[in-house]
């Protein structure tokens, strides 16, 4: 995964949340004060008023969606989606994840109500107090504030891998976060009362400078003193009843990295077909072309999808809605409508083939020209233009079947 692994636990499992289109009804919670979780350092006594975490990850483990997050600083895209479900064996007894795609790496998680549970599955790994999976290491509240410190840090915890062949420790440094309840406006978004999950890992806290952007989204900065002096490396925003809508990194100079929500495919059934990937190709004197793309189909024929193109030589850009993807071995093709920007209300098809990941790959992946016309496609047009291959990119082709 790209940054995502940077983050702390809290937050790679809260942005994986992200994947859900569906939000479950408002709820009210219990208005009698509750005793703090075991294990975990907090700033203060939960207020009544407070909202439950859960409200903030909308998360439906029978609906398939897929949203799209572009990364401004290398002009890179990565999707979150629902894959289904999975039953942690914990001898403690066993929980069923919702299990969510990050980009490559599988996150799980468990709600229970208004109790959001952290990530039971982490990438290649499950969640343990110690390596026989004798149990899961901690329950969190229900409830969250501005201004709530969440240290785990000295709680046994380990991470075992889901073959079975063994355990690695949990980091300590992945341990700490604060939270904050912030009114953002986000270029043109309006969300009110949006939780922002702060990163913290021990070291020295440096005050951040976000060159004007936080007086322009009505973000709050952590002082020293809510964070307890720790050192700030990134963050994470969920908009209320919607899901992860914005995340970034930080540095010493302040903001490094920032990655928005462009785009989502309405919710459809589980897929029997998926296909995304997205970059960069070199086409010579025409110049560097950037795209992104997601896509799924399911078994009744139902697809959704997007695409991006930028064509910075000729300055063309515009974004796409994929409604039809047909999928043929490590091939794909798609079709759909010019949504906004150059060429609106016209009609394209592309081609993408995925040659494997890593040491195991065939060849690097590529993709097609995509060509455009007045008229739609069915899915008998779709035709094989020829492929290119990607400059700095990737494309993954999945079939559930």
């Amino acid at each position: 995964m790209k940054r995502m692994s940077l983050l702390p636990l809290a937050l790679s499992v809260a942005a994986a949340l992200a994947a859900c289109e569906q939000a479950p009804e408002s709820v009210t919670g219990p208005e009698s004060e509750e005793p703090g979780p075991v294990g975990i350092a907090q700033s203060m006594i939960p207020p009544p008023a407070a909202p439950w975490l859960s409200d903030y990850f909308p998360l439906n483990p029978h609906q398939f969606g897929i949203r799209t997050y572009y990364w401004y600083d290398e002009e890179e895209y990565f999707l979150a989606m629902i894959t289904g479900t999975e039953t942690v064996p914990y001898v403690s007894g066993p929980i069923e994840a919702t299990k969510l795609l990050l980009e490559d790496e599988e996150i799980g998680l468990h709600v229970d109500g208004q109790e959001l549970w952290m990530g039971v599955i982490q990438g290649d790994y499950y969640v343990s107090q110690t390596c026989a999976m004798d149990a899961f290491p901690f329950d969190v509240a229900g409830k969250v504030w501005d201004g709530m410190f969440v240290d785990l840090t000295g709680l046994s915890a380990v991470l075992v891998n889901r073959d079975g062949s063994g355990c690695i420790p949990l980091p300590e440094n992945d341990r700490i976060t604060l939270f904050k309840i912030d009114d953002l406006n986000i270029f043109g978004e309006r969300y009110a009362n949006a939780l922002v999950l702060w990163s913290l890992e021990p070291g020295g806290f440096v005050p951040m400078d976000f060159d004007g952007l936080e007086d322009e989204w009505g973000l709050t900065l952590p002082t020293s003193d809510e964070a307890h002096g720790n050192y700030v490396d990134g963050f994470v925003i969920f908009a209320f009843h919607k899901g992860l809508v914005a995340m970034g990194e930080t540095g010493d100079d302040g903001l490094d990295d920032l990655a928005l929500l462009v785009s989502e495919v309405p919710t459809i059934s589980v897929p029997l077909h998926w296909a995304t990937g997205g970059g960069t190709i070199d086409w010579g004197n025409a110049g560097r072309v950037t795209y992104g793309f997601n896509a799924a189909v399911d078994m009744a024929g139902n697809a959704g999808g997007v695409l991006q193109f930028n064509w910075r030589n000729a300055g063309r850009k515009w974004h796409g809605a994929i409604d039809c993807l047909s999928v043929d071995g490590n091939q794909a093709y798609a079709s759909g409508t010019i949504t906004s920007g150059d060429y609106e209300g016209m009609y394209f098809t592309f081609g993408v083939e995925d040659n494997g990941e890593g040491v195991t790959a065939t060849g690097p992946d590529r993709i097609s020209t995509i060509v455009r016309r007045a008229t739609p496609w069915d899915r008998a047009d779709l035709f094989p233009s020829p492929f290119k291959e990607w400059t700095k990119g990737n494309a993954q082709i999945k079939s559930f079947r």
